[in-house]
């Protein structure tokens, strides 16, 4: 996409709606995506190269995602 011209915070910006719109979790996990995205997307306007703060981003929403998941299946009793 960044080869293509569209903008980092266009990137952003629906990426976050895709994952807000299809995570399956809670209003307190949406917040914290939703701030991750605004922390890396500044981040991305100050330094040179925006696919680093692009794969930061997204590498951390599935570490997150994963601690959900992980702590939702213990809250479980089998």
């Amino acid at each position: 996409l960044l080869t293509h011209c569209i903008p980092p915070d266009i990137i952003f910006k629906r990426i976050l709606n895709e994952l807000v719109a299809t995570c399956n979790c809670d209003g307190t996990l949406k917040a914290k995506v939703t701030q991750l995205a605004a922390q890396y997307q500044a981040q991305s306007q100050l330094g040179s190269k925006a696919i680093f703060h692009l794969e930061a981003f997204t590498a951390k929403f599935m570490r997150i995602y994963k601690q959900f998941l992980e702590e939702g299946l213990e809250s479980m009793d089998f």
